[in-house]
């Protein structure tokens, strides 16, 4: 699959998009990518999953030979043991998920209990600790296919992960065969983390985390040109 005509990353109106599935692919085949994924945000109060899965069923027969249209969700974890962030009766519709992010909106410390703004600014070394931790555990979660914008939390709080814990984390993406997301709005990982993911053979993908049809048109000749330099 040539990167530079992905997109692995989009949220439309089920979520905070702007924009409709039907309206994301038509703007995909304009563009000229290959194949996309719509990953709307999911929580434990979702009830949107059986008509977005049977919504995709119908673009997929639509746009068949034109554009891939993979299903897919972003769950936010939720403790340090990697868990998502899902609905009680999300097993009923695992099947019909083909991608699954993994985010990290904020760093957690328990259950469903999170670092502070203040408590990451006054103790950044303890959040990284336990963020880094999270991580690892996350890429061994067997439901995750891959983790939206890995180190965009860190860099909000200019947090900067060593070189060796960007290793380990890229052999445990490897070792687990997850990818991990070269996200266009927040640019992450640096540049140290791809060449990192690159020498390891870690799976990179691409995704423009777009909210809108504006972001999404905006994006896309970025992700050619980061396509270019990753391959």
């Amino acid at each position: 699959m040539s990167l530079c005509k992905v997109d692995l990353h989009i949220h439309t109106t089920f979520s905070d998009g702007k924009n409709t599935l039907v309206e994301y692919a038509g703007e995909a085949i304009k563009i000229g990518y290959k194949t996309i994924a719509f990953t709307d945000h999911i929580c434990d109060y979702t009830n949107y999953l059986e008509k977005y899965i049977s919504e995709i069923k119908e673009l997929k027969e639509q746009f068949q030979g034109k554009l891939t249209i993979l299903a897919g969700i972003e769950s936010k974890v939720i403790n340090p043991s990697g868990e998502l962030d899902l609905p009680d009766n999300f097993h009923v519709f695992r099947d019909n998920l083909e991608w699954i992010l993994a985010a990290f909106h904020r760093i957690p410390k328990g259950h469903k209990d999170y670092f502070s703004s203040e408590e990451i600014v006054n103790n950044k070394k303890d959040a990284l600790k336990q963020w880094n931790s999270a991580m690892l555990n996350t890429l061994q979660n067997p439901l995750v296919s891959g983790i939206a914008h890995p180190t965009a939390i860190l860099q909000k709080y200019s947090i900067p992960l060593t070189q060796d814990q960007k290793k380990t984390i890229a052999q445990t993406a490897l070792s687990n065969n997850k990818q991990l997301e070269f996200n266009m709005k927040y640019r992450v990982p640096d540049d140290e983390f791809v060449d990192i993911l690159k020498c390891f053979g870690t799976k990179l993908f691409l995704g423009s985390d777009s909210h809108s049809i504006k972001e999404f048109q905006a994006y896309s000749s970025h992700i050619k040109e980061i396509a270019d330099e990753y391959n």
